[in-house]
């Protein structure tokens, strides 16, 4: 049963606070002016969160830019689009990015960040998506992960998932580099089940970056890091 529906203001931050009692997470109402809703799901030594976000293109120009991942828009005149997105930073361990995303559709509005394509062995996930990374080696064992590629597989043909370093983020104290696991979709996601399996998602991933070398198993604190809004 989906409890999400095209929702505003006080239905939509009532709908997410059932949500997140449902899993046992936080609900932060911001307001709308300060970005809505907000759900954070504490997962190991990391934070999980999801809130949506709305970036503009001004005819030609680049959009402005919520985050890294552009939407790419025709036409001469202003536009914006919405996106939901669930996303969780680390502390990198080594360099890892990762990008899968469905062919067409909805990819075309996104900008998708370089690596080689890859194919994992999976006949029918070959065919119909596209993966980029720096390292097929380390991708192919994380598809050999059952629990990894059937979320994946069941929850992302609508948007884009991807493994990046976190453009505009900064330590304070000390060199420590920061990426992100994402997954992101326009508009509003109607599923309630599916949003908890990219919950899972999100922190399955962050268990196999670990034992791969790339995330350390380290507390990301405010101190650490600095996220543009």
């Amino acid at each position: 049963m989906g409890i999400f529906g095209k929702l505003t203001g006080k239905d939509r931050a009532e709908s997410w606070k059932i949500l997140s009692e449902e899993m046992g997470a936080e609900f932060m109402d911001r307001g709308m002016l300060k970005g809505g809703p907000k759900i954070v799901l504490p997962y190991k030594n990391w934070n999980i969160e999801m809130d949506m976000y709305t970036e503009t293109r001004q005819g030609h120009d680049g959009p402005n830019r919520a985050m890294e991942g552009a939407v790419v828009l025709g036409g001469d005149h202003n536009s914006s689009i919405t996106y939901t997105r669930i996303f969780v930073p680390f502390v990198k361990g080594s360099d890892f990015t990762l990008s899968v995303y469905k062919e067409g559709g909805l990819s075309k509005m996104m900008k998708v960040f370089g690596g080689q394509d890859i194919e994992i062995g999976i006949p029918d996930f070959d065919k119909d998506y596209r993966i980029k990374s720096n390292d097929e080696e380390k991708t192919k064992r994380l598809f050999q992960q059952e629990e990894f590629s059937r979320l994946l597989r069941e929850n992302v043909a609508q948007g884009l998932f991807e493994v990046q370093d976190n453009k505009g983020l900064f330590t304070r104290k000390e060199n420590v580099t920061m990426s992100h696991v994402l997954y992101r979709q326009v508009g509003e996601i109607t599923d309630h089940e599916r949003v908890k399996n990219l919950f899972r998602l999100l922190g399955v991933t962050l268990d196999l970056l670990v034992t791969e070398g790339k995330a350390k198993d380290m507390t990301v604190s405010e101190f650490a890091y600095s996220r543009d809004e």
